[in-house]
């Protein structure tokens, strides 16, 4: 039965890879090693982007390397927003912690108040949408909804202010905890910025320190209109789960049906901000330049065979309702689609597209389906590997169905894997895109193959909401911190090294080496501060020593090492990480956004941050420029480090980080 498929399938396309150390699953190769991320020619001999396990975790966006540009300093972050800002002609969508109540952050509130009246005067229909966190944003007499008030008097129609308050503080928390500490329950900290069809990324907020003298990172991608139609979207969701701002600063919720945050049913709360977010993350699962070209279908079951067996009986029923008859002849296909319909390996699991699929679906149709074992049906259109149809013609296709039984689940994450712990178990989950219909424009087939062989650079925005049961970010986080290549290098950065478990845990047994940047004492931000926050420097040299300890007790400190930022006059508050491949000296892959890596950003805020893949030898060159010039303000850290007199930690300290560090 293998062998009869494989003769079928060589009809469409031409697989070679190693069989050492490889299962085979009824046409599906799973490794069961983790995969060295190689760059294998395609057919057309153009090389394939590496990580292209990503593509099953987050949306996947494909664009040239050459729209990408990567900021340095503080000023030009600030100068990228007002210039863009006097730019829209569409919409504007502003998502920070807060926004400051400085003469630069006027001077950006009269920046939109600007761009609105000259709409007007244009004629055009220029949308503002501002999201901000509720707790943080409301803090003090002046703050950042006294700030946006005048936007909202002039151009009510225009302006929308969102303030979202997490649902953890609520009843006893919110009445006791005070003002400036009521943040550490939960917060939105997203950090992004659109401009019509351009994306602005950061962990920067809205304030004049991160305009000027507060260090962080900042990518612009123009000319991004998918990328920065998700993240719009993501914004509206989370807005619709928020208060909303009006001229005479009082605030109502988004409508009459929505749950209140803290007042509402909790559970109820969660419930319905997944499902606003998952559908945010499915509806995109591939807006990109593949999705024009194939739809697939993945499905991963824990279920006995049997269970297996039913559900493809009525899958596949449904399926073929759904698809009609195609006529494309495969042959046709086959040399339109050249090295796009090839076997596409994922750490270590190769999905194929089947030529004879299409003769196996008909029979499906045609009622040959028995309710025998899935051994039985592992020839047809059921069993571990089910294929769906391969036809197509200039504008609308139905592509293979693929549907794996993994024999080790760790071996491969899979969005959506874990079960939501507010809905339960799920045993069955179904990962379907979007089909290309005439109606919706799609380009020609040509086309997509030629964007798809432009395309230089893939883009997978990483969404993090821990409270909300969202853990996309944590997963691919986990997941790359633990590649296994030892000549691999990962250069880490976090402004507050307050780094998981998990993740600490995960770089301790790699295999790659770790290049690890924090802020040293002096350019912390709360260094200097009145009261206890004076004292939570102190907290993170603890944390920092004893990770110190962890990896000389490990005998790691040849693969890890830790630096220390420092600049005069500035703060340190940049996070992210830059990855490079074996034998490179370039990086392929960097993460830029809000996420810190702590227990807060996994567990307590709303996050989001870009991983961006790239062979573009223009941005690789920026990437690097952008890590070495950052590292090249910071000193090795050594045992010496911490036995001088400014490390000493106040026991009460100690004490006080170990009960608490899940809240910084």
């Amino acid at each position: 039965m293998h062998c009869l498929f494989i003769k079928q399938m060589r009809g469409l396309v031409k697989v070679r890879h190693s069989l050492a150390k490889k299962h085979f699953v009824i046409g599906v190769a799973y490794s069961s090693f983790k995969m060295r991320p190689t760059r294998p020619s395609a057919a057309d001999g153009t090389e394939r982007l590496p990580f292209q396990w990503l593509k099953l975790r987050a949306p996947e966006f494909r664009v040239s390397g050459e729209q990408i540009t990567v900021l340095q300093e503080p000023s030009e972050f600030y100068n990228a927003i007002k210039d863009n800002i006097g730019l829209s002609k569409k919409s504007i969508v502003l998502a920070s912690l807060y926004l400051g109540d400085g003469p630069m952050e006027e001077e950006l509130v009269k920046s939109i108040h600007d761009a609105c009246e000259r709409a007007e005067s244009e004629g055009e229909e220029l949308s503002i949408h501002v999201l901000l966190d509720c707790v943080r944003g409301s803090r003090g007499v002046k703050n950042s909804r006294t700030m946006l008030q005048p936007l909202l008097k002039d151009f009510r129609d225009q302006v929308t202010v969102s303030l979202y308050h997490t649902p953890e503080l609520r009843g006893a928390k919110k009445a006791l905890i005070p003002e400036r500490f009521n943040e550490a329950i939960g917060l939105s900290h997203l950090k992004v910025y659109t401009f019509d069809d351009t994306l602005l990324m950061s962990g920067a907020n809205l304030s004049e320190m991160y305009f000027t003298n507060r260090q962080d990172r900042y990518i612009l991608i123009k000319n991004c209109p998918e990328l920065v139609n998700f993240f719009n979207e993501l914004v509206l969701a989370v807005s619709s789960l928020s208060f909303q701002l009006h001229p005479d600063n009082s605030l109502t919720l988004h409508s009459a049906d929505s749950i209140h945050p803290f007042e509402g049913d909790l559970e109820e709360f969660k419930l319905r901000a997944f499902n606003k977010i998952q559908n945010v993350l499915e509806s995109h699962e591939h807006d990109h330049s593949l999705g024009s070209l194939k739809k697939w279908q993945r499905t991963v079951t824990g279920s006995s065979k049997s269970d297996c067996a039913m559900n493809n009986q009525r899958e596949c029923r449904t399926d073929q309702s759904k698809l009609g008859h195609a006529t494309t002849d495969h042959k046709t296909v086959q040399s339109s689609l050249g090295s796009v319909l090839v076997a596409q390996e994922s750490g270590g699991v190769h999905y194929v597209f089947d030529a004879s699929a299409n003769e196996r679906t008909s029979k499906c149709n045609e009622g040959d389906v028995t309710d025998g074992s899935v051994e039985s049906q592992g020839d047809g259109c059921h069993g571990d590997l089910r294929q769906g149809r391969t036809d197509h013609n200039s504008v609308e296709e139905t592509v293979d169905q693929v549907k794996v039984q993994l024999q080790d689940e760790d071996a491969i994450h899979v969005r959506g894997q874990d079960a939501h712990p507010f809905v339960g178990n799920s045993r069955q989950r179904t990962l379907d895109d979007t089909k290309a219909t005439a109606s919706q424009g799609t380009k020609s087939l040509e086309d997509c193959t030629k964007d798809i062989k432009e395309a230089d650079t893939v883009i997978y925005p990483l969404v993090q909401m821990g409270p909300l049961g969202i853990t996309v970010d944590q997963e691919v986080t986990r997941q790359l911190l633990g590649e296994g290549d030892p000549e691999a290098v990962c250069y880490l950065a976090s402004g507050y090294f307050n780094l998981t478990s998990e993740y600490m845990d995960t770089i301790l047994q790699s295999n790659a080496t770790f290049e690890m940047l924090m802020a040293s004492p002096q350019v912390n931000g709360f260094y200097g501060s009145r009261g206890i926050s004076g004292y939570i420097p102190h907290s993170y040299t603890f944390i920092a020593r004893e990770f110190f300890r962890a990896i000389h007790q490990g005998r790691q400190q040849r693969r890890i090492t830790l630096y220390e930022f420092y600049r005069v006059a500035w703060t340190f508050h940049v996070k992210g990480l830059w990855y490079y491949l074996p034998e490179e000296s370039l990086p392929s892959l960097t993460l830029i956004g809000s996420p810190n890596f702590g227990h807060r950003s996994v567990h307590r805020d709303l996050e989001a941050q870009l991983a961006i893949v790239t062979q573009n030898a223009s941005l690789r060159e920026q990437l690097h420029n952008e890590h070495e010039r950052l590292y090249a303000r910071s000193e090795k850290v050594t045992a010496d480090t911490f036995t001088q007199p400014e490390r000493r930690v106040p026991l009460w300290t100690r004490l006080v980080t170990i009960v608490t560090r899940n809240f910084f």
